[in-house]
């Protein structure tokens, strides 16, 4: 069962669909699960918070898809928390109990952002679907600026590995950078009327402070 409820308040994340549900709107369903014992659901609510500070975000800037849990937890360390291995795999078990039980998807295309028409139009005319995916994250990334095909820019290819970043996400940011850079550039010599623009190949992560 997909749950199309709005997070209010709009997630920061440019991959986010907006209209996938929050972990702040399954805080406020799991006290209308009136099945459950009050312990229990003071636990998956615990649970849920718990998750939310072990990746840095408040509940409502967090989709609440199993999908997007199952593979963010994967970067959570519990020894960086001082929690044991054990006690994450608790939080995870319940955090998707509590999921399950207020109907979110586990979809992967739920979470994820609709590239803008200009930009769908676009990708769908790649064959490959290598190369497909290697465009896509670029294309949801502009899509979320409102910055369309015929306006990107190298400034937009560096503002992906900085989000990439931030969100812990991705193990090697620049390299999807990179990888959508070299795509674009291979689709202009292959693809007829795509759009006239050359990008340029981000720098290392390290050194990007100098050009963002």
């Amino acid at each position: 069962m997909t749950d199309q409820s709005r997070n209010t308040k709009g997630y920061s994340s440019p991959f986010i669909s907006q209209s996938a549900p929050s972990m702040a709107l399954i805080l406020e369903r799991i006290d209308n699960l009136t099945e459950l014992t009050a312990t229990k659901r003071r636990d998956l609510k615990s649970a849920i918070r718990s998750f939310c500070k072990l990746i840095g975000k408040h509940p409502a800037d967090v989709v609440a898809n199993i999908n997007w849990l199952q593979v963010r937890i994967r970067r959570v360390a519990p020894a960086a928390h001082n929690i044991s291995k054990k006690r994450l795999a608790n939080i995870k078990s319940d955090v998707i109990k509590a999921l399950t039980l207020t109907g979110c998807s586990r979809d992967r295309a739920d979470w994820l952002r609709t590239p803008s028409p200009a930009w769908h139009a676009l990708l769908d005319r790649i064959s490959d679907k290598h190369d497909l995916w290697k465009l896509t994250q670029l294309a949801q990334y502009c899509s979320a600026l409102e910055v369309e095909p015929i306006a990107i820019t190298d400034d937009n290819v560096l503002g992906l590995v900085k989000t990439l970043e931030d969100e812990t996400f991705t193990n090697k940011p620049d390299q999807v950078a990179v990888n959508a850079a070299k795509t674009w550039n291979k689709l202009l010599t292959q693809i007829g009327g795509w759009p006239d623009i050359k990008l340029s190949r981000p720098p290392p992560s390290g050194n990007l402070g100098r050009f963002l």
